[in-house]
């Protein structure tokens, strides 16, 4: 039967096989480590966010962008509703936004990336790298549509 435990575990692997560059894998451990938590957490729960998050992303690397999309939207969604999940919002809507401009969709991208720079702007030091990552991508972003005429 499905183990708290296990369930992590499953979550763990993964986001491994995903760093690791092996996504068909992730995709695989990361379904499983979903059901599980779904399973023993009805309803909202960090950990069922957290395995959606890295569904998504390995939804994303496959290039299953209708797929990855629901999945980050699943998530933010949990995230926003669940208290515990506030420190891995930042990154959610950052991986969300790069999912959402890869696939064309900079408009979507737009309000992802505004959040995620406010939300670093309380959260990161001034002088931080990431900051400076999320401000510049806001700012390309921002000129795209601009120059789309949006």
């Amino acid at each position: 039967g499905a183990h708290p435990l296990v369930a992590h575990c499953q979550y763990t692997l993964a986001s491994t096989n995903l760093a690791l560059g092996d996504a068909a894998a992730a995709k695989q451990v990361a379904e499983r480590s979903l059901a599980m938590h779904q399973e023993l957490f009805p309803g909202d729960h960090l950990g069922t966010a957290m395995s959606l998050f890295v569904l998504a992303r390995a939804e994303a690397a496959l290039g299953n962008a209708a797929a990855a999309r629901r999945r980050f939207d699943e998530t933010l969604a949990m995230e926003r509703r669940v208290p515990e999940a506030v420190g891995i919002l930042r990154e959610t809507l950052w991986r969300s936004s790069c999912a959402r401009g890869a696939a064309g969709d900079l408009a979507g991208a737009l309000p992802e990336l505004e959040e995620v720079v406010a939300l670093g702007v309380r959260e990161l030091d001034p002088d931080s790298p990431r900051l400076q990552e999320y401000r510049e991508a806001l700012q390309r972003c921002r000129e795209a549509l601009q120059k789309q005429g949006k």
